[in-house]
């Protein structure tokens, strides 16, 4: 299997996976723990493998060694025996590496490790560890967010600004923490802030988004304005939205343009360089012109 490498292995069957030998299981744990795009099931069948009895048995057993090679195929494991998994910082650091979790099994692995090394006291989480949950940060309660001491987050924001997979209420948790260290008023945050912020900057109230200024507005990388969540990106103002450069208008989404005013989206549309339609007020008017064509036809019927 190491012949293969880590991009081919993806291609390997789930009968395949289901019939390799125990000795070469043990020999590319880590190789195969390190594949980015097993499906669930391949996972599940890589799990199968990791937990017959003349391999590592039974996940309360596996030792830290195994937890850490078993990396992204971890997923394959149900939550209740991920919460028996003995994470340790290196193992739940390698997991972080991986995006593809779902939301109750990132949740399972940072609680578990919060368990396990820091005896379920988030106050207790220092930079550098947080530094290292990479997408598990995501997996932190909004409440365990608000337990990790503010100046932690401060020493972590590039970080935690760079995670992708954060949800609303999360990214609005770590603004608290943003706005403790830099000051309540955003208008206020410089450039230099808005840039470790990152991602963060969702977490702002609509309201907030619209105050920010027109080279706060450039601080934010293009990269980053796909994850602010629509209520928020609804808040730029169609002047902001004209500050905006090509790539920052080109990285929005759908979801994204769905909440805008229509005076909004023909601002989007004008900086990308792109038509840009609302998809619901588009269904909305073709429904009404439909309606108003079988009122005439039926107006012309009754003549």
């Amino acid at each position: 299997m190491t012949s293969i490498g880590a991009s081919g292995l993806s291609a390997l069957t789930t009968t395949q996976i289901s019939n390799i030998q125990d000795q070469d299981f043990l020999d590319c744990a880590e190789l195969l723990g390190s594949v980015t795009d097993w499906t669930v099931a391949q996972k599940e069948a890589l799990v199968a493998v990791a937990k017959r009895s003349t391999v590592w048995n039974t996940p309360s057993t596996w030792a830290t060694s195994s937890v850490y090679s078993a990396g992204s195929f971890v997923a394959g494991l149900t939550t209740s025996e991920i919460n028996t998994l003995a994470i340790n910082l290196d193992a739940v650091s390698r997991m972080g590496t991986f995006s593809d979790w779902t939301d109750s099994k990132k949740q399972a692995v940072f609680d578990r490790w919060l368990s396990y090394e820091k005896s379920s006291n988030a106050a207790t989480i220092t930079s550098s560890e947080l530094r290292s949950l990479g997408h598990l940060t995501c997996g932190a309660s909004t409440s365990h967010i608000a337990s990790i001491q503010s100046t932690v987050y401060r020493a972590s924001a590039d970080t935690v600004g760079e995670v992708t997979t954060c949800s609303e209420f999360q990214l609005q948790q770590w603004v608290a923490h943003a706005k403790t260290e830099y000051g309540s008023d955003v208008t206020l945050w410089d450039s230099a802030t808005i840039t470790s912020v990152g991602i963060v900057i969702g977490g702002l109230t609509s309201t907030e988004v619209s105050t920010l200024t027109e080279s706060q507005i450039d601080s934010i990388a293009a990269s980053d304005i796909s994850y602010i969540p629509p209520t928020a990106f609804a808040g730029f103002t169609t002047a902001q939205i004209n500050t905006f450069d090509p790539a920052q208008a080109q990285a929005s989404t759908t979801s994204q343009r769905a909440a805008l005013s229509a005076d909004q989206l023909s601002a989007l549309s004008s900086v990308a360089g792109v038509s840009y339609s609302n998809t619901a007020a588009g269904i909305q008017g073709s429904v009404l012109f439909a309606v108003l064509l079988s009122a005439m036809a039926h107006f012309l019927r009754s003549l």
